[in-house]
């Protein structure tokens, strides 16, 4: 079993002692604790070996769990590695609080051991699935200088400046899971496809790729701020939303609004050839159907939605521009 370094931070002494033992039944792990969010940054700054793993409760005096997060995402070592909060409280604004100051996910006290061993397994695989792409670095590293090393596989989160929206996929997915029924009515999930990204990925450097990525997350970023959003890089070129918009959104409005704005932008690749898709989203789906298809499948539900749409979409611009002509009597 793979063995986490983990950092429990919470004012009370009960919790402090009461997770580690927890974590003890579940398996062998390091269990490091702090009561405080400035205990905690001391903890970290002078570990010699990083943390694989964080438990933040959200209410503390002073430095809040919240803000504790934020300051761990800005640190190098920290940006991926799982931070779980832990809380009472399920109101949507504290748990939109907590993603979007880079969350993974999100465990409610009183504690349940299912829960608890659920959150750690994901930790894991998380931190498995770091390791590999480190390792993948490594070995690109060792190659000739003249060649291109294409991105590792396992980095969802983008990092754009100015933007704080942008979540990794599996905490999207865990935010989805920890919404309130009230939660899940008040927000609407839907896709967006970039159209033609494949052919643009395999022309572009990896530096013309992620400058791409950020154009069109900038542009759709543009478009969904009034209403409220959070949003993942789902595959190369497909975006998942979840929005909190009184009314339902018009999936050809909202397209149509990111394809401008993506077109004002006039992205290039580096020999100055225009980089070209076109923009589709699929229509809303409600979180609700999470609970009985599970977060994987109900992402490939919303994703294809997406993806039918482009293709309809690419048969109607195939379409010869047929008019009738009336007939000469």
């Amino acid at each position: 079993m793979f063995v986490l370094k983990i950092l429990v931070v919470d004012d009370d002494s009960f919790i402090l002692e009461l997770v580690p033992l927890l974590i003890a039944q579940i398996g062998t792990h390091e269990v490091i604790l702090a009561q405080s969010g400035s205990d905690a940054l001391s903890v970290i700054k002078v570990a010699t070996v990083p943390f694989d793993c964080f438990f933040f409760d959200i209410q503390m005096p002073g430095m809040d769990g919240i803000e504790l997060c934020q300051t761990v995402r800005q640190l190098r070592d920290y940006r991926h590695t799982p931070i779980i909060m832990l809380t009472a409280m399920t109101e949507k604004s504290f748990i939109d609080r907590a993603f979007l100051a880079g969350a993974t996910d999100y465990a409610t006290k009183p504690f349940d051991m299912v829960e608890l061993r659920a959150r750690l397994n994901m930790a894991e695989q998380l931190v498995q699935k770091g390791n590999e792409a480190a390792a993948s670095d490594d070995a690109y590293t060792a190659q000739p200088s003249n060649t291109e090393a294409p991105e590792p596989e396992g980095t969802d989160a983008l990092q754009i400046t100015g933007l704080d929206t942008i979540l990794g996929i599996t905490a999207l997915g865990n935010y989805l899971k920890a919404l309130s029924a009230s939660g899940q009515l008040s927000s609407q999930v839907f896709a967006m496809a970039a159209e033609g990204f494949a052919g643009i990925e395999a022309r572009a450097s990896i530096a013309e790729r992620t400058y791409f990525i950020a154009e069109i997350v900038r542009a759709i970023h543009a478009v969904l701020q009034p209403y409220g959003y959070l949003m993942a890089h789902f595959q190369p070129g497909i975006f998942i939303c979840i929005s909190n918009c009184a009314v339902t959104l018009d999936p050809e409005a909202v397209e149509g609004d990111v394809q401008s704005l993506l077109d004002e932008s006039n992205c290039v690749f580096d020999s100055g050839s225009p980089m070209e898709v076109d923009i589709a989203m699929g229509p809303p789906i409600q979180p609700g159907l999470v609970g009985t298809l599970g977060i994987d499948a109900f992402f490939e539900r919303v994703v294809s939605r997406a993806k039918a749409r482009a293709v309809a979409k690419a048969s109607l611009q195939r379409q010869p521009n047929i008019r009738l002509v009336p007939k000469i009597p």
